[in-house]
C-alpha cells in the first residue's frame, strides 16, 4: 500500500480480505453482502485518502509558487 494510505483504510483492507475469505468458504448471501459493504467502504476510504494526499501536494505547490 502507498505510504499515504491511512490506518483506517489499512484496517478496512484487512476486514475486506477476511470477509472475502469467509464468503468464499460459505457462499452465503449474508457473507456476500458483508463483503460487498466492506468493499464499498474500503473504496470510499481509499479515495478520501488519495484526495487528501493530492490536496497536500497542491498546498505545497501553492506555497512554493508564492516564494
Amino acid at each position: 500500500m502507498p505510504s499515504w494510505v491511512s490506518d483506517r483504510t489499512i484496517k478496512l483492507k484487512q476486514e475486506h480480505d477476511e470477509a472475502k475469505q469467509e464468503y468464499l468458504l460459505s457462499h452465503s448471501s449474508w457473507t456476500k453482502a458483508r463483503w460487498r459493504q466492506i468493499y464499498a467502504s474500503l473504496n470510499d476510504a481509499y479515495q478520501a485518502d488519495k484526495a487528501e494526499q493530492l490536496n497536500k501536494q497542491l498546498d505545497k505547490l501553492r506555497i512554493a509558487d508564492e516564494r
